[in-house]
């Protein structure tokens, strides 16, 4: 993944991946952080970091520490362990450790093997290492699961179709991304933006 950093910081902010830094509450979609249910403080602080990176693009070596010590020492449920790893990935792709981020997004999988957000968070380091092919299998995984913000995963999808050339899927993208949230902004810039392209 070493060409992740480069095409990260030469990302335009709009086709910056919703799910990568996401405005959250009803502004927005994203892979954001998950929501931690444990009674853990660290966890809780940790879902708090990732939420941060990925509305405000800001995160510390402080805030990785605090996923960190939830991870080590606390005693989480399954669920809560791999969200926990998601939200430490989050944190840690805002600090541009791309392979560490991917290794937890991976080790989430692992322990919980439909958790959607896991499938999403990885397509965006796929988009950002600019491996299209694997980021498209990634979202249309999280299509196929029960994800209450499904359509992120169609937006986010409909990003790599654009990158590839191919507007009539990322408007298909776009326009289903909207079918289930009619509010979703981005969703339709996008979509206005190719469609004139393709006229």
């Amino acid at each position: 993944m070493k060409s992740a950093m480069q095409t990260f910081n030469n990302l335009q902010s709009t086709t910056l991946l919703v799910a990568m830094f996401a405005i959250l509450n009803a502004a927005n979609a994203g892979a954001q952080a998950v929501s931690i249910i444990s009674n853990s403080s660290a966890a809780r602080d940790c879902y708090t970091a990732a939420n941060a990176a990925s509305t405000r693009r800001f995160t510390s070596q402080d805030d990785l520490a605090t996923c960190t010590r939830a991870l080590e020492y606390e005693n989480l449920n399954r669920t809560d362990k791999a969200r926990t790893l998601i939200n430490r990935g989050i944190v840690e792709t805002a600090l541009e450790k791309y392979q560490a981020a991917m290794a937890d997004y991976n080790a989430a999988s692992a322990l919980v093997p439909d958790l959607p957000e896991a499938y999403v968070s990885r397509g965006n380091l796929w988009y950002l290492a600019e491996k299209y092919d694997r980021a498209i299998s990634e979202y249309t995984a999280a299509t196929k699961m029960d994800f209450q913000r499904v359509y992120i995963a169609y937006y986010n999808r409909g990003l790599v179709y654009e990158k590839q050339g191919n507007r009539e899927a990322a408007m298909g993208d776009y326009l289903q991304a909207l079918k289930l949230w009619p509010d979703f902004k981005q969703a339709k810039e996008r979509l206005e933006i190719v469609s004139k392209q393709a006229k």
